[in-house]
């Protein structure tokens, strides 16, 4: 009895304890073309019906930790950041910003557009990280983060902190 995926469950014990033949050169298996295999090693999280449950699993354990380790790479820190902190001077959290590292660049702390005034076009073009903090009075406001929003045009992190 045949099922779409391949041979029954009958016939693969007998298949296993049989050497394995290799199809002549250029003949792909019927149960699996050429735009499906390359499909499976795109997504390896598709069942792939010559694998073993215990290949598949795996396969998938080890695509999912690079995929992690990738993502990990990609969000490793720049060389610098240049951090722009909408928060009103007196906030406490502010005190933290004094603990960044050196390559964490303060340009600026205010609120409204006008508290940036004086950065260059330059300035704008280089932040990569928006900090937005402070409670009440000292908080960076939806309304006021919108007058500067549209010159934030190379974000990679917007942080919301609150204590």
């Amino acid at each position: 009895r045949l099922v779409r995926t391949g041979v029954s469950r009958l016939l693969s014990s007998r298949r296993r304890s049989q050497p394995q033949r290799l199809p002549p050169a250029g003949h792909a298996p019927a149960t699996h073309p050429p735009a499906a295999r390359t499909t499976h090693l795109a997504d390896p999280t598709k069942p792939r019906p010559d694998l073993s449950t215990r290949t598949r699993s795996r396969t998938l354990r080890l695509w999912f930790a690079t995929r992690r380790v990738s993502a990990e790479s990609d969000m490793a820190a720049p060389a610098s950041v240049r951090m722009l902190v909408a928060s009103g001077p007196s906030a406490p959290e502010l005190e933290v910003l004094k603990k960044l590292p050196p390559s964490v660049e303060v340009l600026k702390v205010g609120k409204r557009l006008e508290d940036f005034a004086s950065l260059s076009e330059e300035d704008w073009e280089s932040v990569t990280v928006l900090l937005v903090c402070g409670v009440g009075p000292n908080a960076g406001k939806k309304d006021e983060i919108k007058e500067f929003w549209p010159r934030l045009r190379n974000l990679k992190v917007t942080a919301f902190v609150q204590t």
